[in-house]
């Protein structure tokens, strides 16, 4: 039996259109668990690669995902994942990692007066007025609650050399 060029020219583009079809349409499924411990990671997202497809992993990890191509896990105290599956059921571990934070120090002062012995947004740091190579006024809460001052130019007419340029607060 002989084909002829029309015959297997169809042949092709019909192969050729069910097999984008089938990449197009694909559905991963798959369980994103933690490589140390092999529990489920929820609330982890699964998003397709160049693509706007994503999703959430359930309270036991699984998540389904239309996509072809790769696709990337990532999660809050985990290193991000791309891959590229190869079956339609893909099982994901994540390595944890630890990020740490800067260290925050809170400093306050307990006493009620006019004084401050610390500027903090006049130097950026915290360092004591009287170790400042410059003179400094400072306005405390007390010294605005006493006064009234509503308004930034209330607040500042008792220190020196400084004279509010616009009404605006």
């Amino acid at each position: 039996m002989r084909l002829n060029k029309t015959t297997i020219i169809i042949t092709v583009i019909i192969s050729f259109i069910l097999n984008t079809s089938v990449a197009i349409g694909q559905t991963i499924k798959g369980r994103v668990k933690d490589s140390k411990t092999n529990t489920p990671i929820p609330g982890a997202t699964v998003r397709g690669v160049d693509s706007k497809s994503r999703t959430i992993t359930d309270s036991l990890g699984m998540f389904t995902i239309n996509h072809s191509g790769p696709i990337e896990v990532s999660v809050l105290g985990y290193q991000n994942l791309r891959l590229s599956p190869n079956s339609s059921f893909v099982e994901i571990a994540l390595t944890s990692i630890s990020n740490e934070l800067m260290p925050i120090e809170v400093i306050g002062r307990i006493k009620k007066d006019y004084n401050s012995d610390y500027s903090f947004s006049a130097t950026k740091i915290a360092i004591k007025n009287k170790d400042l190579p410059q003179g400094l006024s400072t306005v405390t809460k007390e010294l605005m609650s006493d006064r009234g001052a509503f308004q930034l130019a209330d607040a500042v007419k008792i220190a020196s050399g400084v004279s509010p340029s616009s009404f605006y607060n």
